[in-house]
């Protein structure tokens, strides 16, 4: 589970035996006074979000390809 909102980091939650990341991001309302004013700092906080998004996507992947049962998974299928 990834957090974004530092706020989350007051109230402790229970997520199991879930992994849990917190990615601190500005807020970006409070970038400016009106929306208007704050969307290039949205625009700012989603290509980050996207850039931690593919090095996360790359780093789970590699992961799994390394387990026995990726491999398994990666075998082409016969099909007759």
């Amino acid at each position: 589970m990834i957090t974004l909102c530092d706020k989350v980091r007051e109230v402790p939650r229970d997520h199991g035996s879930a992994t849990t990341v917190h990615w601190s991001l500005p807020d970006p309302p409070a970038a400016a006074a009106n929306d208007h004013d704050s969307y290039p700092e949205f625009r700012r906080v989603a290509a980050e979000i996207d850039i931690r998004n593919q090095f996360l996507l790359n780093l789970v992947t590699s992961t799994a390809r390394e387990c026995p049962s990726w491999r398994q998974l990666s075998k082409p299928i016969s099909v007759t």
